[in-house]
Order: structure tokens, then C-alpha cells, then sequence
């Protein structure tokens, strides 16, 4: 590090500022995805969906056809006394997709 800062040190301002946008990708901090302040239960979950249905149908039937869905639940095998947390992207996610979900089952 230490040798490219004597470099650039010796180096124009036009070669200084390409140098610059070359590291730039390197030097920037990416900023984590912040968690949402609280998760939904099952039954807010089912409250949200556009369809009203049991929260056997969510477990068994929806999050098995959208496996992509479960990124968004927390607890979903936990066992006995583990509660399902839903995150509300999820949410998000089946109002978007709505009319491609097979509702029926």
C-alpha cells in the first residue's frame, strides 16, 4: 500500500483522478441491509395476504409451491413450540406475485 501511496504521490492530477475512479469500486463501503424492526406471526402473515386462508394452507401448501418465500421465514422447522416468524418482505413479495400464486388447494 504503502508503495502505490509514493506513486501517486509523484503523479499528475489527471493520473491521480483515474487512479481514483480504478479504486473507487475497492474503497466504497457497502451498506447492509438493515433488518426490519419487527417480524410478523402467522397469524398477521395470513391477515396480509389477499386471499384469506388457514395457516396449515401457508405452511403446507404456499410455502412449499414458493420456495423462494422461505428466505423470508424464521422458525418454519423449528419443532414443537418454536413460533413462525414471518419477515414482511414476504408480504411484499406475495401481493406482488398474487395472480401467478395457485390460490386454490
Amino acid at each position: 500500500m504503502s508503495v502505490l501511496l509514493e506513486i501517486l504521490k509523484s503523479a499528475t492530477p489527471a493520473e491521480r483522478q483515474e487512479a481514483a475512479k480504478m479504486l473507487k469500486p475497492y474503497l466504497t463501503v457497502e451498506e447492509k441491509p438493515q433488518k426490519p424492526l419487527r417480524f410478523l406471526s402467522t397469524k398477521e402473515f395470513k391477515a396480509r395476504l389477499p386471499r384469506q386462508k388457514n395457516e396449515a394452507w401457508i405452511r403446507d401448501v404456499l410455502l412449499e409451491r414458493e420456495p423462494i418465500l422461505k428466505q423470508w421465514v424464521y422458525g418454519l422447522h423449528g419443532g414443537k413450540g418454536v413460533k413462525v416468524r414471518f419477515d414482511p418482505a414476504a408480504v411484499d413479495w406475495v401481493l406482488e406475485h398474487r395472480h401467478e400464486i395457485d390460490w386454490r388447494g
